[in-house]
């Protein structure tokens, strides 16, 4: 019986082993590229994701200190573009924005700058250098960069006229025409864009419910289905507790989703279609996904069977001892008895 509990626990500790050394002899630099390749995933994800929301309002100061909110620009499609004096791509594509500006504001398009992390002095000396056809608001402490999911500068938002994000575009604008289509291409985008775009109603199918209007009700939902999910691009946390860019574009997406009617199986999987299952905080419990759940129950039966067939091992050596002291007292006794 010893021999074997001896196997058993042997071939625990080899599974161990070989469990852990898949980490340990994994080449750290391709565990790196791997990292990266999730993370831009992510982020591509999350830029096609932001179509069809409805633009973040906010308020903010130009360079000169006028005000100005989102609402201003009600019925207008607009162009949003994120940029810093510090961004090369930024002060490379300037020039098309402006051209675009210039030739489209006579068609209703409004046009308008953020400045992001960046100081306002040093933006006003490059508009001026460059010229400026639209003003620029100055993000201090990056809020609206952070509710619009911005990740680096530039970046650029296409909104149509109902305050819809038509599409978002990450990377700088070095020919006029790719700028210009993008414009006509907001331009006509209807009302249908007030829900969630194409690609988003195809993987979701009909809402299951009614739409919500209560917005506690939307909060709370979204809350609760947030800490189920994990960040895309941190990883770490739960998507209503993370405070980066992508947290907060999913959390945007859940509230819409919620208003729309969709139920929480929806909800998640929509999510996982587009991120997979690692995109859940816990694993589902079906399909592979069991065996992370009946992992540590199996663990535990092993564990009982090992020590209750040590005990039986050690069962009958305890008895027999036992014996042998028995017989030692009586004859130790009988000696001394017949001294007397």
């Amino acid at each position: 019986m010893t021999s074997r509990v001896l196997w058993i626990g042997g071939g625990v500790v080899v599974l161990l082993f070989a469990l852990l050394s898949v980490g340990m002899f994994r080449d750290p630099y391709e565990s790196e590229q791997e990292k990266q390749k999730t993370e831009r995933e992510a982020i591509e994800t999350l830029q096609r994701g932001v179509e069809g929301l409805q633009a973040p309002s906010f308020q903010l100061a130009t360079l000169d200190g006028k005000a100005i909110s989102l609402s201003d620009f009600r019925g207008q499609p607009m162009v949003i573009n994120f940029w810093a004096t510090w961004c090369r791509p930024c002060e490379q594509e300037h020039p098309n924005l402006v051209r675009a500006a210039q030739q489209f504001e006579s068609q209703g398009v409004a046009f308008l700058g953020v400045l992001y992390d960046d100081g306002a002095e040093r933006a006003r000396q490059m508009l001026k250098r460059l010229g400026e056809a639209y003003p620029t608001v100055v993000d201090v402490g990056g809020k609206v960069s952070a509710e619009y999911g911005v990740t680096g500068v530039p970046e650029t938002y296409f909104i149509n006229a109902n305050g819809v994000i038509v599409e978002k575009v990450a990377l700088p604008f070095l020919e006029q025409s790719e700028l210009d289509s993008r414009i006509v291409k907001m331009m006509q985008s209807t009302s249908e864009a007030d829900e969630m775009s194409q690609l988003d109603e195809r993987l979701l199918g009909e809402p299951a419910g009614e739409p919500i209007s209560v917005d506690s009700v939307i909060y709370t939902r979204a809350q609760r289905l947030g800490k189920g999910l994990r960040c895309p691009v941190c990883r770490s946390q739960a998507v209503s507790e993370s405070g980066s860019g992508a947290a907060r574009i999913m959390m945007r997406q859940i509230e819409d989703l919620v208003r729309m009617g969709y139920s929480n199986h929806q909800i998640v999987t929509y999510f996982v279609d587009q991120y997979g299952d690692e995109i859940r905080l816990s694993p589902p419990k079906s399909g592979l996904g069991l065996i992370a759940w009946l992992s540590p129950f199996f663990a535990l039966l092993v564990g009982l069977f090992v020590f209750r067939s040590m005990t039986r091992s050690q069962g009958p050596a305890d008895t027999r001892e036992d014996q042998g002291e028995d017989v030692f007292t009586a004859a130790l006794l009988s000696e001394l008895e017949e001294k007397e």
